[in-house]
């Protein structure tokens, strides 16, 4: 069984490239704060148009750091750790944990099953924990997938329980999301309301940027690295993609990505990408999941958003759906969506 993995971006590009988004530096490049981190598994860039804004800014990635110790699957002191660990078991959590878990039941409920912080067992079993990519059996997928299922699970005011033994919690879809909206609010606290914060593609466009003027963020092409698909202007918002170029492995000429659909069990096919402008990171990152699940599943109706882009594939062939809302937040400086076709609900 020949497997090709995809790489990731070359470390120059991924300062640019960050799951989707890239900020675009305006020629004007006045005294700011750009500090670039690693975490969360990924790479985190703060930019404040403040040269006094650095003891704010090591407080914000403090910050991520402690929302990554509290919800990694990796780090055995985690309180995802601890529930993943003793099934059967009521862990005592905190009020932000139960916040987390009940959000994602909220999305859950919306997609109708799709988004499923429970997935784990099937993402585990194609080999995107470990990066030994597999094409599992039927009844590897079956077996899998009884696992699967956010009703699953036994939430108190206090307490999480995970009622069977492999069951896992994986909060890979918002936690990212959730830290850069933490991040935000460390820095305006501060008295820096003006900022980016990029965690992996998932951004929060706090006030305005260095000329005084809107963030603008590019959006890159699922299938080309260095070419942009469309153009922002936002601020005091949230911007995430989802895309099956992130983490992607090919087999037999098929595309496999890491966004499982915990229904049929296996990857999402025919969406390269999905993009949603919302009031924060967290909410961007769990509409866009969210969005490319059902997107697929032409659900889109059911989440009832009106600001996001979906890019369709059909052997690579890209087709792109853009919504009212988002047109309205496309810069008037850059060529509109090619060839969008536009989608109201």
């Amino acid at each position: 069984m020949k497997i090709l993995l995809q790489k990731v971006l070359p470390i120059i590009l991924v300062l640019f490239l960050l799951g989707g988004l890239i900020f675009l530096r305006t020629e004007k490049e006045q005294e700011l704060i750009r500090r670039d981190f690693t975490t969360m598994g990924t790479f985190l860039r703060i930019i404040v148009p403040d040269p006094t804004a650095e003891p704010a800014v090591n407080k914000a990635y403090e910050e991520v750091e402690r929302i990554n110790r509290l919800f990694s699957n990796y780090i055995d002191t985690s309180l995802t750790f601890e529930v993943n660990n003793n099934p059967g078991k009521a862990v005592e959590v905190t009020p932000e944990f139960i916040k987390l878990v009940e959000k994602a039941k909220k999305y859950h409920d919306k997609s109708d099953g799709l988004f499923d912080i429970t997935v784990g067992p099937l993402v585990d079993l194609w080999g995107f924990y470990q990066q030994k990519e597999n094409i599992p059996s039927d009844k590897e997928i079956d077996e899998a997938r009884d696992l699967v299922g956010l009703q699953q699970l036994e939430i108190s005011d206090t307490t999480i329980t995970l009622p069977r033994k492999d069951m896992q919690l994986d909060f890979g879809a918002l936690a990212k999301g959730y830290a850069a909206d933490r991040a935000s609010e460390v820095l305006k606290t501060s008295g820096f309301s003006d900022h980016l914060i990029n965690l992996g593609g998932n951004i929060y466009a706090g006030g305005y940027g260095p000329e005084d003027e809107k963030w603008t963020i590019g959006i890159q092409n699922p299938r080309a690295q260095n070419e942009i698909d469309a153009v922002l202007n936002v601020s005091d918002a949230g911007v995430g993609t989802s895309g099956d170029y992130e983490r992607t492995f090919f087999h037999e000429g098929e595309r496999y990505s890491h966004i499982i659909n915990p229904v049929s069990g296996r990857p999402v096919q025919g969406v390269a990408a999905t993009t949603v402008v919302a009031d924060d990171a967290l909410e961007a990152d769990l509409l866009s999941t969210s969005l490319y699940l059902t997107t697929a599943e032409e659900g889109l109706k059911e989440i009832g958003h009106d600001t996001f882009m979906a890019v369709k594939t059909d052997n690579d062939k890209l087709s792109y759906w853009v919504t009212p809302g988002f047109q309205k937040l496309l810069s008037e400086k850059r060529a509109p969506v090619r060839n969008a076709e536009i989608i109201d609900f």
